[in-house]
């Protein structure tokens, strides 16, 4: 079983994890290489579906303009759509149980139709769930800057959880893996951001979230938890 766990996170978004890690004697460490900053933006014109691609989105976004009425709302799934339904808003379209983010990006695209999105973003976004409509259908607002801090580790950890693109781009401005490490991505851009650094990869979430990060390190005889 693995004793000591690194995960791109701040400490407050893994309370679960600290938990699973304290009842299995696992040294957890939770570290972001990120931080946000809010960008001013404005509305275009006209669109008629609105995706949120996380809860942060949702966060920045509200914090310059209110969530229209006369849109459809459509989520990522999991937090996100918990999110928006606990502000009392209708979530259209929901990624949730859709697969991987290619898959909740097929399933968009068909439920969206002829309809035009509009996508609150990251300045660093990858636009995957968007980059296979056309650029008249797809609109984009850039509504929080995502700023990358270079952290140096003090420590070599047996696994380490990437959770974003960003994060493995942080963690590798200052830091090395060691060589027996265990890998997991936090879904396919994350995977894909690994490969570019020639890191293989363990395991790629399908889905993911600290509960299937917690199932995944649960799974008697696998090789992450040998």
């Amino acid at each position: 079983m693995l004793k000591s766990i690194f995960i791109s996170k701040h400490s407050g978004e893994t309370l679960e994890l600290q938990q699973f890690a304290d009842a299995n004697d696992i040294q957890l460490t939770s570290k972001s290489f990120l931080e946000f900053k809010p960008v001013a933006f404005e509305l275009p014109s006209s669109f008629d579906v609105l995706f949120f691609g996380s809860p942060r989105a949702v966060v920045f976004f509200q914090s310059r303009h209110a969530i229209p009425n006369n849109v459809l709302l459509a989520s990522v799934g999991g937090k996100t759509t918990g999110l928006l339904q606990s502000m009392g808003h209708e979530v259209a379209f929901s990624g949730e149980n859709k697969g991987s983010i290619s898959e909740v990006a097929e399933y968009f695209q068909k439920w969206l139709g002829d309809r035009k999105v509009l996508f609150p973003v990251s300045t660093k976004s990858l636009g995957t769930i968007s980059k296979g409509l056309p650029a008249h259908q797809a609109l984009h607002v850039e509504c929080y800057e995502t700023v990358i801090i270079d952290h140096q580790l003090n420590s070599a950890f047996d696994a380490y959880v990437f959770t974003s693109p960003s994060n493995v781009e942080g963690f590798f401005a200052k830091n090395a893996l060691p060589k027996s490490s265990t890998v997991i991505a936090w879904g396919e851009s994350t995977h894909l951001a690994l490969s570019a650094k020639e890191v293989t990869t363990t395991t790629v979430l399908s889905n993911p979230s600290i509960s299937e990060l917690i199932n995944v390190l649960s799974i008697s005889g696998s090789p992450i938890s040998k």
